[in-house]
């Protein structure tokens, strides 16, 4: 493979950081990652990996030698009776869900969005819901790297660990990620349910419902009154869906999936934040009009098809980890603050929970929410209000994950996970080696 000077221009998904590599490489073998990492340190270039781009940072951003893993994909190995999976890095989550389920496989847990890379998602610390469920990075049993001096390495709990435990959420700053292993599990469904909930109910009530779910988490809508609580379950669990009365709900009708997901969630979304885009004065308006217009669904699909999420309305987004006890106190701050802001906010926050994963995660030793802010770029005027607002009286110091000063402003969103706060750039898929 030889590297070829090339004028593109690189942009992240939320089109908040640009870059213009000094050469561009395509590798498609494991040699040819490693030869062009030897070849950029002879040229004294700084190499990125390149995954989809999802991370709201410039991550991926270089002068240097940008590493295209779009075609070094695919499943390596599978042995369906451990669940034991090795997967190249530049494989989507959205392609391994599918071909995990052509095995009879899963993954654990996932986040709502899966068009990120396997190795951009794990080291940005991609996490899911679930209080007593981990991220992806605790479902990997061992990593292959190049490093920078073009070496290849395996390592994981048992083979080179403090390596394993670092490069697991390592932003790539460790070396670039070739192959990864996962610990996956039988293929099963879960059963979602989402209804419109008060506010101050589903506060109260949080810590019961991470307790009795599988999986939960709220939106809320900043000027209105109702939250949407999304709780999914595992068939077996004893996690209860409301409402369903021991039955088990049937799958969505393709045509409902579409009104739902497609209509609905993003083009009528994405017209709602473009009209308060144009017209700020509107949108506690229109945030009132969506928070009443929220209904229920329940439906039972595949877990890959539940977990995720389908995001057509780009946005940024800065994540805050503060103890899981002070979630009442952030929330309660950020409903004051919101008709202070200089610009009035669209998107809805959310709060789920997961277990921590590693020590370079956001969460480590103890039970934390973490409140993150959506910054819509078609939703508001110009100046990143939610970025100014600092949750400094709620019992945990919130810290800015992801900063962008371009970004429009919109609500926080808060995911309930299991450890103390630290501070790391939202899942992407674009990774720094």
């Amino acid at each position: 493979m030889k590297a070829s000077p090339d004028p593109r221009v690189w942009r992240n998904w939320a089109r908040t950081a640009t870059a213009t590599p000094a050469r561009w490489c395509l590798p498609r073998s494991e040699a040819e990652i490693s030869a062009a990492v030897k070849d950029a340190a002879l040229a004294g270039l700084t190499v990125r990996a390149l995954g989809s781009g999802h991370s709201f940072t410039a991550a991926a951003a270089t002068s240097g030698v940008a590493l295209d893993l779009s075609g070094w994909t695919g499943i390596v190995a599978a042995d369906t009776r451990t669940g034991l999976v090795t997967v190249r890095s530049g494989t989507t989550l959205r392609a391994l869900g599918a071909e995990l389920a052509g095995l009879g496989l899963a993954l654990a847990n996932l986040g709502d969005i899966d068009v990120q890379t396997v190795a951009g998602a794990l080291s940005t610390g991609t996490h899911g819901t679930g209080a007593r469920l981990g991220g992806l990075a605790t479902q990997i049993e061992s990593l292959e790297l190049v490093l920078a001096d073009g070496s290849v390495v395996t390592c994981s709990a048992s083979s080179r660990p403090e390596l394993f435990g670092a490069a697991r959420i390592g932003l790539g700053a460790l070396g670039v990620i070739t192959t990864v292993t996962l610990r996956c599990v039988p293929s099963f469904t879960l059963q979602a349910d989402e209804r419109p909930v008060p506010v101050e109910e589903v506060l109260e009530q949080f810590d019961a419902l991470a307790a009795a779910n599988d999986h939960v988490e709220f939106y809320w809508f900043p000027y209105g009154r109702q939250a949407l609580v999304k709780r999914n379950n595992r068939p077996a669990s004893s996690g209860a869906v409301p409402g369903a009365a021991g039955s088990v709900p049937p799958a969505m009708p393709r045509w409902r999936r579409f009104w739902e997901f497609e209509l609905m969630e993003n083009a009528a979304f994405g017209t709602l934040c473009r009209l308060g885009r144009a017209r700020p004065r509107l949108i506690p308006a229109l945030n009132r009009f969506a928070s009443a217009a929220l209904s229920s669904r329940s439906y039972t699909d595949a877990s890959h098809r539940v977990f995720v999420t389908p995001r057509r309305v780009r946005f940024t987004e800065s994540e805050y980890a503060v103890p899981r006890e002070s979630l009442g106190h952030v929330i309660a701050e950020l409903r004051r603050a919101v008709p202070r802001l200089a610009d009035p906010v669209t998107r809805p926050p959310t709060t789920s929970g997961s277990r921590p994963p590693t020590a370079a995660s956001p969460p480590t030793s103890r039970s934390t929410s973490t409140p993150g802010c959506p910054t819509g770029r078609t939703s508001t005027g110009s100046s990143p209000s939610w970025p100014r607002w600092q949750a400094a009286r709620t019992g945990g110091r919130c810290t800015r994950s992801t900063p962008d000063g371009s970004a429009r402003s919109t609500p926080a969103s808060t995911t309930s996970a299991g450890s103390a706060p630290r501070s790391i750039p939202k899942a992407g898929s674009a990774i720094p080696t």
